[in-house]
């Protein structure tokens, strides 16, 4: 595997590995979270890198606008400041104001005597590949506290009664919030809080309630190391030392599959 960053490196965003679904897999997240996170995948169309490129998911800039601001021609459009403002701003006593530029937000405040306000809005853009590098650090973290390597070998092949979970913190550079990265045969990666500025209040309030969130982890139940699996359709069994056990290919479960299993085993438990 390769640093998100370098040619080839993005092998965490196979299908077979990781997927991004539009609500949480097995974390019991505030509902609102999970709501912003199926509002920010519907927008991108499903691909979490469409949000970070200023030119992609236009409409998310204009997505909600005051009551005293209208929008101008299409979200993504070829809309300049002659189109938004005219004649009306080209000049000041000190500037001669660049017109003919194209703002990212095609919205402006609607006229009034007197003015209500003033409104604009921008975007730019995030390297790409920066919610795979949080991803993809969780990972290593994930690997070295819950399957540690062994002599610069694979360590033990081992299951939890929870799926480990890390949370990544991604800031853009000052605004932030947490991705839960759940991994259940492959990763599931969701929005996991509400934006914040790094260093507030909010982000302390926030990771305590995360931390809230996170399994009650036993001790790992370790695969038989000399056991015969037999195959079966994407599948494999054994019986060894009086236990049964199965082996379900991670592509045959979705963050969607496992929803209802977490509200179910969260019922169990209460």
């Amino acid at each position: 595997m390769l640093s998100p960053s370098h040619d080839g490196g993005g092998i965490l965003d196979w299908p077979e590995f990781s997927e991004y679904p539009p609500g949480t897999g097995t974390s019991a997240l505030p509902d609102q979270v999970v709501a912003s996170g199926i509002h920010l995948y519907n927008a991108c169309g499903g691909s979490h890198s469409n949000l970070l490129p200023e030119l992609e998911c236009p409409a998310l800039l204009l997505s909600i606008l005051p009551t005293w601001v209208e929008s101008v021609g299409k979200a993504g459009g070829d809309v300049n400041g002659t189109a938004l403002w005219g004649d009306a701003a080209t000049h000041t006593q000190v500037w001669t104001l660049p017109i003919t530029c194209k703002p990212d937000m095609n919205a402006r405040a609607i006229a009034t005597k007197p003015p209500t306000g003033s409104y604009s809005g921008e975007r730019k853009t995030v390297k790409s590949t920066m919610w795979n590098q949080g991803v993809t650090y969780s990972v290593m973290d994930m690997t070295a506290h819950f399957f540690p390597s062994k002599d610069s070998k694979a360590g033990d092949r081992v299951f939890y009664n929870a799926p480990p979970v890390s949370y990544a913190l991604l800031g853009y550079p000052v605004v932030a919030h947490y991705l839960a990265v759940e991994w259940v045969g492959k990763l599931f990666v969701s929005v996991a809080s509400q934006p914040f500025y790094l260093g507030s209040a909010e982000q302390r309030a926030i990771i305590t309630s995360l931390t809230a969130l996170l399994p009650k982890y036993k001790d790992p139940k370790v695969l038989p190391t000399g056991a015969v699996w037999r195959d079966a359709p994407c599948s494999q069994w054994t019986v060894y030392g009086g236990c049964f056990y199965k082996l379900v290919a991670c592509t045959l479960r979705t963050g969607a599959l496992f929803a209802p299993m977490k509200k179910w085993t969260n019922r169990r438990a209460a």
